[in-house]
């Protein structure tokens, strides 16, 4: 219930109401079930329990909180008109009884979408906008906020649920399979700079190097360690094959931070030899699972943008034209209403 971030003397410890219930789900996500025998046990048991969805197989959702100055909903949406000017096409959305909202979009085979504390634009976090993906869940209506509202849907995660558009995706996610829709190919076109990532081992050849040293130039290197090490170092080593042209190029670029702190406060460049046990450290027989096209996507959202693609055949890739016949875009006013 809302009070199941409670100590037994009525300290908050958390967020009320969004911690797995202890004695229902003790390892959490590990034991969530689709079982309807379960679940109505689990009713019997506590009636009056909060939902929780897992999220990153079926759905991905953008989480919007609104807190004092902050409005995550708005900045969402205001964001989605900076990429389309018709903003982004309804999807299941519901109100979270805090002011906020969960916009849920349909995950595709070929794509991972992790978790993200402020989702990643151009570098930056935007406070107020997660990403709940692999690893995570959301409360689902018609749970109850601590505030004492309800969680509603404003459209039906049943009836409404649509794919992400390509923009979105490329701010949250990573390729790991076969591309299955036109919003991943649109993404791919966006995001790698050729139609195929190098083949392992192959020398990378001079146009494509000055595509990595312009995307780099971009890049801080004084970000976080999970982002230098999975959406930086792996791919590049899985790009280069392991190279020493390629350990020279992410030098170079590692070398820049020298001076510099990381976000928790440590040094962001440790010196030749450390990066060279951390490049060596990567075997070619081990290869990122997610490759290069991670680092274009973390490229591109540092501002970097790829000359036109090409096709096999050398001829300009053309895109697939989505059908917007049926499409319906999100109004802010009439959303703002239905929350209100």
């Amino acid at each position: 219930d809302s009070n199941c971030a409670l100590l037994e003397d009525g300290t908050v410890v958390g967020s009320p109401g969004k911690h797995p219930h202890g004695r229902l789900v003790p390892n959490g996500l590990q034991d969530a079930s689709d079982d309807p025998d379960i679940i109505a046990a689990w009713w019997r048991q506590y009636p009056q329990a909060n939902i929780g969805l897992v999220t990153g197989e079926q759905f991905f959702v953008i989480d919007c909180d609104k807190h004092e100055d902050i409005d995550g909903t708005a900045r969402f949406l205001q964001i989605s008109h900076e990429h389309n000017e018709d903003g982004i096409e309804v999807t299941a959305t519901a109100d979270t009884g805090g002011g906020g909202a969960h916009f849920c979009f349909a995950m595709d085979d070929a794509v991972s979408v992790r978790n993200q504390q402020g989702m990643m634009i151009n570098g930056e976090r935007v406070i107020g906008i997660d990403v709940r993906g692999e690893g995570g869940y959301i409360v689902a209506p018609p749970s109850i906020h601590a505030s004492g509202r309800p969680y509603v849907w404003a459209w039906n995660l049943f009836e409404h649920l649509k794919a992400a558009p390509a923009w979105l995706l490329t701010l949250v996610a990573s390729v790991t399979g076969n591309v299955s829709s036109n919003n991943v190919t649109e993404f791919l076109a966006l995001t790698q700079p050729t139609r195929a990532a190098p083949p392992l081992g192959r020398d990378v050849n001079d146009v494509e190097v000055e595509q990595v040293k312009e995307a780099l130039r971009l890049m801080p290197p004084n970000t976080d360690r999970t982002t230098w090490i999975e959406r930086i170092t792996m791919p590049l080593h899985d790009l280069f094959g392991g190279s020493e042209n390629g350990f020279h190029i992410w030098h170079e670029w590692c070398s820049m931070g020298d001076g510099l702190t990381t976000p928790n406060g440590k040094p962001a460049y440790d010196g030749p030899k450390a990066c060279r046990k951390i490049w060596d450290s990567f075997r070619a027989a081990h290869r990122n699972p997610k490759g290069p096209a991670t680092f274009w996507q973390f490229a591109y959202e540092c501002g970097w943008r790829a000359p036109n693609s090409v096709s096999d055949n050398g001829q300009p890739a053309s895109w697939p034209t989505p059908d917007i016949t049926t499409t319906q875009t999100f109004d802010p006013e009439e959303l703002a209403q239905s929350f209100s």
